[in-house]
């Protein structure tokens, strides 16, 4: 499974992380792979593409889960993902 991002209006090196998190009555983190550090160059209008690969990712359970990409810290992203059961 990969995670296509375009970062732009950043320039310089900044630490990226990638959450994985499950939807519900409550907001459950269920993976956080470590901090990478990305260096998105001298120009802050350049668009920078970043396709991540993802190994191992567990999905416990059927529902609705988002990955919220950080940048120093701060959220500067989400995408929903609906993980439906379908076996019989």
């Amino acid at each position: 499974m990969y995670v296509f991002v375009l970062l732009t209006d950043g320039a310089g090196a900044h630490s990226f992380q990638l959450q994985l998190v499950l939807l519900g009555e409550e907001v459950d983190t269920i993976w956080t792979p470590s901090p990478i550090i990305r260096d998105l160059g001298p120009d802050p209008l350049a668009v920078r593409d970043w396709p991540i690969r993802l190994r191992n990712v567990p999905f416990p359970q059927p529902g609705l889960y988002e990955f919220r990409l950080l940048c120093d810290g701060r959220e500067i992203a989400r995408e929903p993902i609906l993980l439906r059961d379908e076996s019989p």
